[in-house]
């Protein structure tokens, strides 16, 4: 059995230790980093399993942790420009207005809800984290379905989509909103796009054999044909062309720390000034849609840009706000019981998404806080 690597366990907290050491007898092998900030401080640093049982902090590309990560951004957005969610689009991106959809609010358009899942055009997988014809591209169409009606995960196109809304609205690129607003704030262990001094820290993850690759049809393969492309059967997870490309919704590389310490930030959990008002944090992870989603055939919940917790995903309060991704990661920040949770690990779960484990951390954390 691996040790636990305790790098930081305050007082009240030991029950965290305890329930790792339980998790690490059931599965030898379990390998993954937890951090949760409250009361202004880091209160839980553990990890273990191979490449953690010393003084590294790997990273892993984290796919769809990233867009919590872009959503921290894009609510500094809305904060800086003193926009409202409830906002028309087309208001700052006019263009957008195209094929019916000049009523399609921002709340809409960023909880999925509005049916933009893929180009008409070709675009490599690069041109996802940056150009911008790419999300011109995605406004000149009509919705798959009408805006409001349903939902479906926008897996990769709510990348350009945010980010071009963060131009319109403070006249820059999300990641460098990001880089300056967030990351700047406090050397934070997560990047949208990393660097390439960092690759050193890359922990490369791993994709179950027994996860076969399965034929994509209808609104699943618009929204995730070209993660298919790029690897299918979640072995896309592994792609340095996906992590070069440092699209705001998949292509996001921390640590557990990393995750953590942006929602911390986005709160306050840290003990440093929160760089989201109350108001706007209100505004954006209010739970905006829920439901069959349209792409993935299961329940999903959606604030803006932010997951929210369900049966499902079981991770906080009704407050709650986060992401997971592919790779079995999850971020949250819970206002409700004052802390922030960033969990990793390199094993890719079956089915996708966070694992078990990380749900396991997340209702005990709830527990102690409550």
């Amino acid at each position: 059995m691996s040790a636990l690597r305790v790098r930081a366990l305050a007082q009240g907290w030991g029950r965290v230790a305890d329930v790792a050491t339980r998790l690490l007898t059931d599965d030898s092998h379990l390998t993954f980093q937890l951090a949760v900030h409250a009361d202004g401080e880091l209160v839980v640093d553990v990890a273990a399993g191979a490449g953690y049982d010393d003084d590294s902090r790997p990273l892993h590309l984290q796919a769809s942790a990233t867009k919590g990560v872009a959503g921290v951004a894009l609510a500094l957005a809305l904060q800086d420009a003193d926009v409202r969610a409830e906002e028309p689009v087309a208001r700052f991106w006019p263009e957008f207005a195209a094929r019916g959809k000049e009523g399609v609010t921002i709340a809409q358009l960023m909880s999925h809800q509005v049916g933009l899942l893929d180009t008409t055009g070709r675009y490599p997988l690069a041109a996802w984290g940056g150009d911008r014809a790419v999300a011109a591209d995605l406004a000149a169409q009509a919705p798959a379905w009408v805006a409001g009606a349903g939902h479906g995960y926008h897996a990769l196109s709510i990348g350009p989509l945010a980010d071009e809304l963060v131009r319109r609205l403070v006249g820059r690129p999300l990641i460098d909103q990001y880089e300056d607003r967030v990351r700047g704030s406090g050397d934070v262990d997560f990047w949208i796009r990393l660097p390439r001094e960092q690759y050193h820290r890359l922990n490369r993850v791993h994709v179950p054999t027994q996860c076969p690759a399965q034929p994509l049809k209808g609104l699943a393969d618009l929204a995730l044909g070209r993660l298919d492309a790029a690897g299918p059967g979640n072995t896309w997870i592994q792609s340095h062309e996906l992590l070069e490309a440092g699209a705001a919704s998949v292509s996001g590389a921390g640590s557990a720390l990393g995750l953590s310490q942006v929602y911390a930030r986005a709160i306050g959990a840290d003990g440093i000034e929160p760089l989201l008002r109350p108001d706007v944090v209100a505004d954006v992870s209010q739970l905006r849609t829920s439901g069959p989603d349209l792409v993935l055939g299961v329940e999903t919940g959606f604030a803006v840009l932010f997951q929210k917790p369900s049966p499902r995903y079981d991770f906080g309060t009704e407050a709650a706000f986060g992401h997971d991704g592919a790779g079995g990661a999850l971020g949250f920040a819970d206002p409700g019981t004052g802390v922030a949770v960033g969990f990793t690990t390199p094993e890719v779960p079956v089915p996708a998404g966070a694992d078990t484990r990380a749900l396991i951390f997340a209702q005990l954390v709830r527990r102690l806080r409550l």
